[in-house]
């Protein structure tokens, strides 16, 4: 079974970086297998960037995992409302997270 394609996500995930992002994303899809998204280092993101991995989830996300998801994350995806779609749900996002823009 091949590796899985690992994205790392930036600190900072806003509309200029989820620009990019769609890129690698399209790339991934194109080589096909499993896909890792690590998202242990942001500490910003927004609701485009948001949004993004959504779509991805409602694409068929199934073949990607998100990985270590950082509490400023969960925290984001929690209060616009895509925690269940992400699989986020029952995470504790901590006392601290980052209010989408």
């Amino acid at each position: 079974m091949p590796e899985p394609m690992v994205i790392v996500l930036p600190q900072r995930v806003s509309i200029v970086e989820a620009a990019q992002l769609q890129g690698q994303l399209r790339e991934a899809s194109v080589q096909g297998g499993r896909l890792v998204i690590d998202g242990s280092g942001v500490t910003e993101i927004d609701t485009a960037g948001l949004q993004l991995l959504a779509s991805l989830w409602r694409a068929g996300g199934a073949g990607a995992d998100l990985r270590a998801p950082s509490q400023p994350f969960i925290r984001a995806a929690q209060l616009i409302g895509l925690d269940g779609l992400l699989q986020l749900s029952g995470r504790d996002p901590g006392p601290s997270g980052d209010v989408p823009r």
